[in-house]
């Protein structure tokens, strides 16, 4: 997914929701899409066929910048892979930045197992270093990246497929 679909998506199943987010990925928090320029003209119809455009704006940025505050809750997918550590915390230092107060982050990212047994996000690891310099974490590697940016791993969360949910919360400064 992308394009505001996975905002949309959540914003669709759970009223509750209100959602923004960056790249090709989404911030469940706020009432936004929070995408680069050249990204946000995709998010309209994602909303409005998911009928949520009423509780979705779409606002420009880049999130090494800043990130738009008072979210209880920030979800990235498919982010901290591309970038290698120095500018995935720079990433990570602006959500945490934004948090309104006690809140929680959601990321949705391949968590690669420990030792090498063979997995879909290897292949991808790979990927991401030769275009873009990041890479893909296993569980121990984002719990060693998350407190350098305020954030405690609470666990890594399975999913049906290759991903898993890397679930963090905050930390008192």
């Amino acid at each position: 997914m992308g394009l505001a679909t996975s905002t949309a998506a959540a914003s669709a199943a759970h009223a509750h929701l209100v959602g923004r987010g960056p790249r090709f990925s989404e911030f469940v928090a706020g009432q936004r899409v929070f995408d680069p320029a050249e990204v946000v003209a995709g998010a309209g119809p994602a909303l409005d066929g998911a009928g949520v455009r009423d509780r979705c704006a779409v606002t420009r940025g880049s999130f090494f910048d800043s990130v738009p505050d008072g979210g209880d809750a920030y979800l990235l997918k498919s982010i901290i892979h591309d970038w290698d550590d120095d500018s995935s915390l720079t990433i990570l230092g602006n959500v945490r930045t934004a948090f309104a107060r006690d809140g929680k982050l959601l990321l949705i990212e391949m968590a690669l197992p420990d030792g090498a047994p063979p997995h879909p996000g290897r292949m991808l690891d790979v990927e991401m270093l030769v275009h873009t310099g990041g890479c893909e974490r296993t569980a121990a590697e984002y719990s060693n990246l998350l407190p350098q940016a305020g954030f405690r791993l609470s666990r890594a969360i399975p999913t049906a497929g290759p991903a898993a949910i890397v679930d963090a919360v905050l930390v008192a400064p």
